[in-house]
Formats: C-alpha cells, structure tokens, sequence
C-alpha cells in the first residue's frame, strides 16, 4: 500500500478588498505559491494543484457581477509530466448570463489541446 507524502504548502489566502473610489467589492479566495503538492509512493507519482476565484461587484450595479474561477492539476512522473489548466469566467448584463469556460492538457510541456467555450444564458426571470 502506498504512503502520501505532503510537502509543506502555503495556506489559503482569502482577502476582501473595498475601493471607496469606485465602490467595488473584491473577493480573492485561492492558494498561494505552486499549490498543494502529494506523492503516492507506491508509482512515484508526483501531484500538485493550484485554484483560486476573484468575485467583484459594485454596490450600485448588480450587473458589474463577475466572476474568474481557474484549476491547475499537474501529475508526474521520471518519464512523464502531465498538466491541466481550467479557467471560468461569468459576467452579466440586464439580459444575459455571459459564461466563457477555457481548457488546456499539456504534455511534458507541450500544449495538445485547447479549447473555448462562449456562452450567453437569457437572464429570464431574474
């Protein structure tokens, strides 16, 4: 049966942020640094993750709403290393959810593929 071992990782960071100038509120939730890092020791396989969000909103325009999510999953290996990265970002207007969601697979590096969603929801009712 394999061990996990877990380097040491930096914490959450979770800030709040308020412009008196433009009346904006931000929202930061993510880790910091390169990410939880594991190994499963029965394939020497190495693991490590990123994410974070950033919310933002105008107290006097419920449309400046937005939303930026993004994961990072890599997995290695000695002869290996495979990477992921995700990305969401919602927006809206008086009419629309406005949603673009991009993915990317790398391997040893190399970008293999890519691809982009653009997406507009009817904000019916809401």
């Amino acid at each position: 049966m394999g061990h996990r071992s877990h380097a040491a990782t930096p914490g959450p960071l979770n800030v709040l942020e308020w412009n008196v100038a433009t009346r904006t509120l931000r929202s930061i939730n993510g880790r910091q640094g390169s990410g939880e890092r594991r190994r499963l020791n029965a394939t020497g396989t190495e693991m490590s993750s990123t994410r974070g969000e950033v919310l933002e909103i105008r107290d006097d325009d419920a449309t400046s709403a937005k939303l930026e999510t993004h994961l990072g999953e890599e997995y290695r290996r000695d002869d290996w290393n495979a990477r992921v990265e995700a990305a969401l970002r919602m927006r809206l207007t008086k009419t629309d959810f406005q949603l673009t969601g991009e993915i990317k697979a790398f391997d040893d590096g190399k970008l293999i593929f890519s691809k982009v969603w653009d997406r507009k929801i009817p904000r019916e009712f809401i």
